[in-house]
């Protein structure tokens, strides 16, 4: 179990942002987990996904609407 580094940039309008550190077996697990962290702060959003942007980078995109983006990174 690795521990990984999820940084919540511009959630809301900008007005949410924030780090959190999860203990996941692999990035696919790392990246569920932001994605429930995220929908904590975005419950009247729709149709949540991640799309990549490179080197750890992922936007958060609600029915085509680009409302966030988050840093996922393990931590050695």
């Amino acid at each position: 179990m690795n521990d990984w580094l999820i940084e919540i940039k511009n959630i809301a309008g900008g007005k949410i942002s924030g780090k959190i550190i999860v203990a996941a077996l692999d990035l696919h697990v790392a990246k569920q987990k932001a994605m429930q962290e995220c929908r904590k702060y975005l419950s009247g959003r729709r149709n949540l996904y991640l799309e990549a942007k490179g080197n750890g980078v992922y936007k958060i995109v609600s029915d085509l609407e680009d409302v966030g983006e988050i840093v996922i990174r393990r931590l050695d």
